[in-house]
């Protein structure tokens, strides 16, 4: 005989390694786990987190950041361009209208990659580093 893990009643297995004495008792625990699982990302996503860092955040964290809250725009908002999924990224970023790095959705604007270039005013000139250098 075997003692379920949910209820603690005695059961006889149909299998070696069945752990709970009814479905119902498998389901109720795990619906638990799940409900366990979202208070834990609650609890450490945040301010509540030890590592939070709020506006001294770094460049990358904060883009992360609107990312996660905002999700991805969903056009450029200078001339139009539908989004879409590329290799590896997605083709419309969030570019900052001030430079001054906030948490803040207003302080954000939906670009393409050509028009985020335009917005910077670094793009593709000589002295960038991401400058396209001739292949030899």
């Amino acid at each position: 005989m075997y003692i379920c893990i949910y209820c603690n009643e005695e059961f006889k297995p149909n299998k070696k390694k069945q752990k709970y004495c009814s479905q119902k008792c498998a389901n109720t625990h795990k619906n638990k786990s799940k409900e366990h699982i979202e208070k834990v990302k609650y609890a450490i996503s945040g301010g509540n987190h030890y590592a939070w860092r709020g506006e001294k955040g770094s460049y990358g964290t904060k883009h992360t950041w609107i990312r996660k809250y905002y999700g991805n725009p969903l056009k450029c908002e200078w001339c139009g361009v539908v989004g879409k999924r590329n290799k590896r990224s997605w083709t419309i970023h969030w570019a900052n209208k001030t430079g001054k790095y906030t948490r803040n959705k207003d302080d954000y604007i939906g670009l393409c990659t050509r028009c985020h270039h335009k917005l910077d005013d670094v793009g593709f000139k000589k002295g960038h580093p991401h400058y396209p250098r001739k292949k030899i």
